[in-house]
């Protein structure tokens, strides 16, 4: 390929496959080419800003403005390294005049919000903060309402409700034991929970360990729940599913792995989705030897990060545009989460976000004998990303390793008070302090 135009083409559909490694090499092929091209330097900059390079992203960031004093991924690059760098007045600076910007698009408005947000939270100015993310966020949901707000369809929090009630009526009379354990891989881990509950750093820890092979936030289990879990949700289907049915759909999750380049033979192996949490039913009847590993952070957290977050849209992160909507989906998936986990005979372990903040080595360590690994191995979280390894939204949060920076920051916005009665129940289920 000899065009810079389509080389960056291709950086870009890279970067939305979550192939960061790749697309670098696109965007600098492209650059060999033409230098001065400002799509690829802004492109360029935008994935140093993701590895933790302020410095290179500065670089880059600062050539394409040269040539395009308006080059959105390099206004956003600049930006971001200002805020990695502690330069919070140029940060919040640069942020208000690239807002100013004639027809600024609706995904560059709202990053650029979510990042004034956050410049102005670290200058302890919450309520501002608070406010950034709100109307950042509102826009944004405008935009993508009449994709995801369509005539005569359930919202999402609804379905999971529906979800939820159809599983408990399949399970009253038992669940089936399962069939024969998969030996696949040597430990099969399924880690889960809901969004920004600590998921990725965790999975970014045992990714380093050399006997861990991860699959990180993608569907294996698709042709299970396109079978039992679409539309009308079909667990009676699901629990009278014969060996030989269970083997094809073991067969088709494993051809996934696969097709990610992954070979877990002889290896734990870690498949990170918090979403597969609604997906239980079918990783017990599929894998009943696995291990669900529960990631629990107060929930209050949970919910404010994902508020405060720019996700990439999609059915779930629609709903985190909106606390109170957030709030709810979070109590729609941890109902659907306790009643599977009464109901169906899962092998579970809690690690609990704070504990692990608080004294990692003593987490990590029960852990890995949970795992039987070597703790040794279980390396820096931060060092992954900061080699392109991870795809996952998290990268920027995970490259400042294990921090207590995240700890009770609800505590800091009075706008959780309107969601805390939706949350209390999995508050006090979880152990948190209520006030």
């Amino acid at each position: 390929m000899s065009d810079p135009q389509s080389l960056v083409r291709q950086g870009a559909a890279q970067v939305a496959a979550g192939r960061v490694s790749e697309a670098m090499a696109s965007f600098q092929a492209a650059l060999a080419l033409q230098p001065d091209h400002s799509e690829a330097l802004g492109q360029a900059a935008i994935l140093a800003s993701h590895t933790g390079d302020a410095d290179e992203a500065r670089r880059l960031a600062e050539r394409a403005l040269a040539v395009d004093p308006a080059e959105p991924n390099a206004l956003r690059a600049t930006a971001e390294a200002d805020f990695a760098q502690g330069r919070l007045a140029e940060a919040e600076a640069r942020l208000r005049i690239w807002l100013k910007t004639p027809d600024l698009a609706a995904g560059p408005r709202h990053h650029a919000m979510g990042l004034l947000g956050e410049v102005l939270d670290r200058q302890d100015r919450p309520a501002l903060a608070f406010q950034a993310w709100t109307a950042g966020n509102r826009a944004f949901r405008d935009l993508h309402r009449p994709r995801f707000e369509l005539p005569g369809r359930q919202r999402l929090t609804a379905q999971i409700g529906g979800l939820t009630q159809r599983f408990d009526t399949a399970s009253r009379g038992g669940w089936p034991d399962g069939p024969a354990p998969d030996r696949t891989p040597r430990r099969h881990v399924f880690l889960l929970s809901f969004m920004r509950s600590g998921t990725t750093l965790l999975e970014q820890m045992l990714a380093a360990h050399p006997d861990v092979v991860a699959l990180e936030e993608y569907e294996a289990l698709a042709a299970a729940a396109i079978a039992f879990m679409g539309e009308r949700p079909d667990f009676e289907g699901l629990k009278a599913l014969d060996a030989a049915g269970i083997e094809r759909l073991r067969a088709a999750y494993w051809a996934e792995v696969a097709g990610q380049g992954l070979d877990p033979a002889g290896k734990v192996f870690v498949d990170k989705q918090p979403f597969n949490t609604l997906k239980l039913p079918i990783i017990q009847r599929l894998f009943p030897d696995a291990l669900i590993i529960f990631a629990q952070r107060d929930p209050r957290d949970v919910v404010l990060s994902c508020f405060q977050h720019r996700l990439k849209i999609s059915v779930y992160s629609y709903e985190m545009l909106d606390l109170t909507n957030t709030a709810a989906l979070y109590d729609a998936v941890m109902g659907f989460w306790a009643l599977a986990r009464e109901r169906l005979p899962l092998d579970v372990y809690v690690h609990r976000h704070e504990a692990f903040i608080q004294d990692p080595k003593t987490a990590i360590a029960a852990l890995a004998q949970r795992l039987d690994l070597d703790p040794a191995g279980i390396g820096d979280p931060g060092e992954r990303a900061r080699r392109g390894l991870t795809a996952s939204q998290s990268a920027r949060q995970v490259m400042a390793g294990v921090n207590l920076g995240g700890l009770e920051r609800w505590r800091r916005f009075k706008d959780l008070e309107k969601v805390e009665p939706i949350l209390r129940p999995w508050i006090e289920a979880f152990g948190y302090p209520t006030s």
